[in-house]
């Protein structure tokens, strides 16, 4: 995450739920747990701070959560520097948008699965499961 200050101490509780909500959010982590985005805590990592997750609606999907993990309330992003990825500006792809040119939808919405975390940022970016307690 590029941590240029130590984030602030301190566990953060996971938003109050419903059993029905806490189930959903335990089955996105245990999704996430599956592809192998999230692993157990290493057993010499103590946590110090810990990003709280929480349901929102999905537009437009009546039913539908997506689970967020904030890094707002544990003062993560505060101590972030910025994302390691690029994104283009309109006028680096406006001028292909012809016929025989090219042009690009990006989702960059899930981009951090594919860097893996710093092992001394391990202490401030854990999740607790909402349903078994266990860490992440």
């Amino acid at each position: 995450m590029n941590f240029l200050e130590t984030p602030e101490l301190g566990l953060v509780l996971n938003t109050k739920m419903t059993m029905e909500e806490a189930e959903i959010a335990g089955a996105f982590v245990d999704e996430s747990i599956a592809l192998e985005v999230l692993e157990p805590a290493p057993v010499h990592c103590t946590l110090l701070n810990n990003c709280l997750h929480f349901l929102v609606l999905k537009a437009r999907q009546p039913g539908q959560y997506r689970c967020i993990a904030d890094m707002k309330c544990g003062q993560q992003n505060e101590a972030c520097g910025a994302y390691p990825v690029q994104l283009p500006q309109p006028g680096d792809i406006l001028p292909y948008l012809y016929p025989g040119g090219f042009s690009a939808c990006l989702d960059i919405s899930k981009f951090f699965h594919m860097f893996l975390t710093r092992e001394e940022e391990y202490f401030f970016l854990r999740i607790i499961h909402l349903i078994t307690g266990l860490t992440y």
